[in-house]
């Protein structure tokens, strides 16, 4: 599937895709723990559909505002094979549908 966030152009990870659209694994947020700030919603970037220098550039940021090294952040990405993205971040999301299923 090709899931998409919309991200707002307010947020600090729109500049890293184009037009701020950021490949995610799964429409549905979902709700999780993010350390000391609580349960937020967020989406699953989807690691395996943005480039290098995106993976490079997005475990910076996130390393840079949780005060972490970018290795750490760059090894849970690899592990999970995701990154969170809190949904405050998204102005909508879109999502592939094949139509195959409606023939």
């Amino acid at each position: 599937m090709n899931h998409i966030a919309h991200l707002k152009e307010s947020s600090p990870f729109h500049h890293l895709f184009e037009c701020g659209k950021c490949p995610i694994q799964n429409i549905q947020p979902e709700h999780g723990s993010m350390g000391q700030e609580g349960v937020h919603e967020f989406y699953r970037v989807d690691v395996a559909r943005i480039s290098q220098a995106q993976f490079k550039q997005l475990a910076a940021l996130v390393a840079e505002q949780c005060q972490g090294r970018p290795e750490d952040v760059e090894a849970f990405m690899c592990g999970q094979g995701f990154i969170p993205l809190r949904a405050l971040h998204v102005r909508c999301v879109t999502g592939g549908v094949s139509l195959k299923a409606f023939v």
